[in-house]
């Protein structure tokens, strides 16, 4: 049995990214296969090259992938593995072996995109892999067999460490054997570069120490408290250091790391089942040939019939196809509208459009000549208004004086007796125009209410304390080959009303990969550390995870 699974056999890889490359080099170094057997299939070249440089052979077609290969390991990224295996469904049968390593997608989701029967097993791998030297836990479907797993058990030792597991423990693994490792080393690191030790030499020292203990766990057996036992002195270095990471809570918060993580995978895993429920209620991934052929037959009545040797370009080529005869007919179309014959057929469109264009400009025509009817007449209504306001002035000043001259005074009826001298200073009192006093009380009323509304608006805009705080966020990536910039962007898109983003930059987690640490300053009443959070995992294309590094009261 044991020869019959060493014997090499195709392997094909859905994705070309940095784990599935890791795997093949393992699968290639340790024997396990040739070169020439592994197939791997990616949109783009910009991974593929470096399958090409193993000696592996490569396509842009997933399909080709399942039709030559009876092994299968999907390495894409989880949001869109539902997808590839609603596309490659159709040519999925019982003699594949279908193998995920993405995160979050459980054996049922798998199982219930795939036809019946389908021999599925999925792997928890994690970034030492890449080495081969990873810590991967493995589990299998319904309809996978003993011998299924121990081959995939057999191909992967090449790479680390491969153990079967029930699929309860996956999202354990995840939160145990991932990046949490690399933080400890880190800070180990750190520790010794405070205390005057140069930084290249203190990740060295810091990383090797890792390794050491780990293989003389490996090797022989202890428990980590016995090899701790056996170097710790009374009074020594060994106390001090443990007593310090006790004071920290360096236990407890490893062990709330591991949970955290856990949890999340879990919520991963929950979010990711209801995308694949809906893929598999979406019948339109079984039926896409014939939306292929309806595609097909609606384009040739347009653009007339598809020869035989045409049909076997790619779609690309059909694209560019369509696009170039588009291109035609529009020019067609403009040549048509300036020939002579533009009455007719598509031309006659062009001289309706020609025809209402000119109505539309009589139209603004007149509507000109009505503006300018209506300028002039607020010229002359502003002319009067300004003819008023000046007479009426010198009207009020004279007023009174015509009362004593007035001669209305000496033409008055026979009947009438004259006027006494009371009368006149009786009559001098009468104001015809109104009181001035009461214009003066107006006017003072008028600035008053002017100066308290000043007075409010000004004290309406004097400046309140607001509590702002300091937040220094990482950003953490799937892997090596997102799309950094596009993350920074994305992050930068979010905007909230008390949310102002500072600086940003790259820092280097390990194996490659590269977190965001990005400052930004916000209003507390406004703004909060779990909103912020939610936010930016919405881009889940890109984002893993949000940890706050740093948060400063302003």
């Amino acid at each position: 049995m044991a020869d019959e699974m060493s014997e090499p056999r195709r392997v094909g890889f859905v994705g070309a990214g940095r784990m599935a490359e890791a795997i093949a080099q393992g699968l290639i170094r340790a024997g396990k296969v040739e070169a020439k057997q592994v197939l791997a299939s990616a949109p783009t070249d910009k991974n593929l090259c470096h399958f090409r440089a193993l000696g592996c052979q490569t396509t842009h077609s997933n399909h080709e992938v399942l039709q030559n290969c009876p092994l299968v390991i999907f390495a894409t990224k989880p949001q869109v593995l539902p997808a590839v295996l609603a596309e490659v469904a159709p040519v999925v049968t019982t003699e594949h072996i279908i193998v995920s390593v993405a995160a979050g997608i459980s054996l049922s989701s798998m199982e219930e995109l795939l036809p019946p029967k389908t021999r599925v097993l999925r792997v928890s791998p994690n970034l030492p892999c890449v080495v081969q030297e990873g810590a991967m836990v493995m589990t299998r479907g319904h309809h996978a067999g003993n011998e299924d797993a121990k081959l995939l058990q057999n191909l992967l030792e090449a790479c680390g460490q491969c153990i079967e597991v029930p699929e309860s423990y996956v999202d354990i693994h995840t939160g145990l054997s991932g990046s949490g490792v690399c933080t400890f080393s880190e800070a180990l690191a750190e520790g010794a570069i405070k205390m005057g030790m140069p930084s290249d030499l203190a990740h060295r020292i810091a990383a090797q120490t890792l390794l050491g203990t780990a293989k003389m766990l490996q090797q022989e057996g202890k428990h980590p408290a016995q090899l701790r036992t056996d170097v710790l002195t009374p009074a020594g270095t060994t106390i001090h250091g443990l007593h310090a990471l006790e004071q920290g809570g360096f236990r407890a918060a490893a062990m709330s790391a591991v949970e955290a993580a856990t949890c999340r995978a879990k919520e991963l895993s929950k979010n990711r089942k209801m995308a694949t429920n809906f893929l598999m209620h979406e019948k339109i991934w079984f039926d896409k040939f014939k939306y292929d052929d309806a595609e097909r037959r609606f384009y040739e009545q347009m653009n007339g019939p598809v020869t035989a040797g045409s049909r076997q370009e790619n779609g690309a080529s059909v694209i560019l196809r369509d696009i170039a005869r588009a291109r035609e007919n529009i020019q067609k179309s403009l040549a048509g509208s300036s020939g002579p014959g533009a009455s007719s057929g598509p031309g006659g469109d062009h001289s309706d459009l020609i025809v209402r264009i000119a109505s539309l400009e009589v139209e603004n025509q007149n509507l000109r000549g009505v503006v300018q009817d209506l300028q002039q007449a607020i010229s002359k209504l502003e002319v009067r208004l300004s003819t008023l306001e000046k007479s009426s002035p010198t009207h009020r000043a004279t007023a009174p004086q015509t009362q004593h001259v007035s001669p209305m005074r000496q033409v008055e009826p026979p009947a009438k007796k004259g006027a006494t001298p009371a009368e006149d200073d009786e009559d001098n009192d009468i104001d015809l125009f109104g009181s001035d006093e009461e214009e003066e009380d107006k006017e003072a009323a008028r600035l008053r209410e002017e100066r308290l509304r000043q007075y409010a608006e000004k004290k309406a805009k004097k400046p309140t304390l607001v509590a702002k705080s300091s937040i220094l966020l990482d950003v953490k990536p799937w892997d090596d080959e997102t799309d950094m910039a596009q993350l920074e962007t994305c992050v930068r898109s979010i905007q909230l009303d008390g949310l102002v983003w500072g600086a940003s930059k790259l820092v280097p987690v390990g194996y490659g990969i590269r977190k965001l640490q990005i400052q930004c300053v916000v209003e507390d009443d406004k703004v909060g550390t779990d909103l912020l959070e939610e936010e930016i995992t919405k881009f889940e294309e890109h984002v893993q995870s949000v940890d706050i590094a740093a948060f400063n009261k302003i």
